[in-house]
């Protein structure tokens, strides 16, 4: 979905909230702390940023064996 797009649905959303609660829903959503208002589309880029699956997953290094597991090992041949 492209950003202006995606910002008009977050503003029916916000809109919404906005008249349930009877006060401004502006900030209220989780996204919304990664909000820059000088954007373009606020909402949107914000949106994106936070749900966004950009960052690696860690990789673990493989857990070592300690000297008393390697001692059960060469036990147990």
């Amino acid at each position: 979905m492209e950003l202006e797009e995606l910002q008009k649905v977050l503003d029916a959303d916000k809109w919404y909230e906005s008249e349930r609660e009877g006060k401004d829903a502006c900030g209220s959503f989780p996204y919304c702390k990664r909000c820059d208002k000088s954007a373009c589309y606020p909402c949107a880029s914000a949106y994106k940023s936070f749900y966004a699956k950009d960052e690696p997953a860690v990789k673990k290094a493989p857990a070592k064996r300690t000297a008393r597991a390697a001692g059960k090992a060469r036990a147990a041949k």
